[in-house]
């Protein structure tokens, strides 16, 4: 049975490599893994002695160790290569059933020539059915550390442009954001091209545009368990216990993903801790003075990530925090309105043109919003919508975070004018 599985599962990754449709081959990717998954479950119901449908402590044993074995068996054949076929090719890594394997100087078509050439040397010393299958070169590649690596791959010869591949870090992990992983892809994007001025230049523009980013991809999410602490102080335990207040239907069950985002704590509160700043994503959406703590995201977030690969480069970044608020008039930071520009009438003009557009990009996106609702056509209405995925909806809530009453009244000649207050984005 066995081996029927692992063999199809040999022929349903060989036939991805042939079709170029990628809903079919998100298919034959997920057919794959499933069969994967079936193999592997043969081990986990061996070695469940208690819970197990087929409790056999030997077997499980004997697959551990014939693992190990030929693990160790396949190391040492690498390193003594004993005709120096290898070319001082090192085992850097070896895992329960892989090896990573450095070719220093190597070429990518030398990399495949003695990648299969090892492979086969492997297969032909194990007893059948086990096979080492040489599956990709990786170049480059950076490990991190144990089923924590990145890299360029490669998986024929022909292949002129890799593909970015990674496990374990940052950019795949359920636990980080999208504002995380996909800045981190595409600084390790630049870093693979060593282009490192590159690297500092899109982190400077990250973060000095950073209010600019879509509040979706500052959206956590965590695994709910169930059965934590009393005192536990946990995002998922806080978030679960809210909903539980709301009703019994809102209640989690083992295994949801909960969402949250942290906010950033009022000026008072200098003692405030990153457990008070977590909110629910609609309950944040709901009260317009929330902003996201943007200085979390970049010091607790991103910049440990990126500490961990700029440790194989000669590069550091050091992160201080400025002052978010800025002159409308000038541009420059500090306070709403600087000693000059709150006295400018071009200033304030400027801030009005700003404002007709803005206005009119809410009423256009206020009429698609209500005709895709079904909401009768009332302007000045709330519309209630949380789909923080919609282009749409993004564009009505980065208008209404501008706070453009606000800087009309702070400016000196504001009594000269009349402007109007835009409804809240949801009830």
């Amino acid at each position: 049975m066995l081996q029927e599985l692992l063999e199809t599962r040999v022929m349903v990754k060989t036939s991805m490599k042939k079709y170029k449709d990628e809903v079919l081959k998100r298919l034959l990717n997920a057919r794959q893994l499933a069969l994967k998954l079936i193999a592997n479950v043969t081990y986990g119901y061996t070695a469940a002695n208690y819970s197990g449908r087929m409790p056999c402590a030997e077997l499980a044993d004997a697959i551990v160790s014939k693992g190990r074995e030929a693990l160790e068996r396949a190391i040492k054949m690498i390193e003594d290569d004993v005709n120096g076929e290898y070319q001082g090719s090192q085992v850097i890594y070896g895992d329960t059933d892989s090896l990573f394997i450095l070719m220093p100087g190597l070429s990518k078509a030398d990399a495949f020539r003695i990648g299969r050439k090892i492979a086969d040397d492997v297969t032909a010393v194990n007893p059948y059915p086990m096979k080492l299958k040489f599956e990709k070169v990786m170049m480059p590649c950076c490990l991190l550390a144990k089923k924590r690596y990145v890299g360029m791959s490669y998986e024929a010869e022909e292949d002129e442009e890799g593909v970015f591949d990674a496990k374990g870090i940052e950019t795949v992990r359920r636990d980080s954001c999208e504002f995380v992983a996909n800045s981190m892809k595409i600084i390790l994007l630049k870093i693979f091209e060593r282009n490192y001025h590159g690297v500092m230049t899109f982190l400077r523009q990250t973060v000095n545009n950073i209010q600019n980013i879509p509040l979706h991809e500052f959206i956590i999410s965590g695994d709910f368990r169930g059965g934590y602490a009393e005192g536990a102080v946990l995002p998922v335990k806080k978030i679960a216990e809210q909903l539980e207040r709301i009703s019994s239907f809102h209640i989690p069950t083992h295994g949801d993903r909960i969402e949250f985002i942290i906010a950033e704590p009022p000026p008072q509160e200098k003692a405030a801790t990153v457990f008070s700043c977590v909110f629910r994503l609609d309950r944040f959406i709901e009260i317009p003075e929330l902003r996201i703590h943007y200085d979390y995201y970049i010091n607790r977030k991103l910049l440990p990530a990126l500490a961990r690969i700029f440790q194989l480069i000669p590069l550091r970044v050091y992160f201080f925090p400025n002052n978010p608020d800025s002159c409308v008039g000038c541009g420059f930071q500090g306070n709403l309105w600087c000693q000059v520009c709150i006295k400018e009438p071009q200033a304030l003009q400027k801030l009005i043109a700003t404002s007709i557009k803005c206005e009119q990009t809410f009423r256009n996106c206020s009429k698609l919003c209500r005709n895709c609702i079904n909401l009768r056509p009332t302007y000045y209405m709330n519309i209630p919508c949380y789909n923080v995925d919609c282009n749409v909806w993004e564009q009505r809530y980065q208008i209404q975070r501008q706070k453009i009453e606000k800087k009309f009244m702070g400016h000196y000649y504001r009594k000269t004018i009349k402007h109007i207050k835009l409804p809240n984005i949801v009830e």
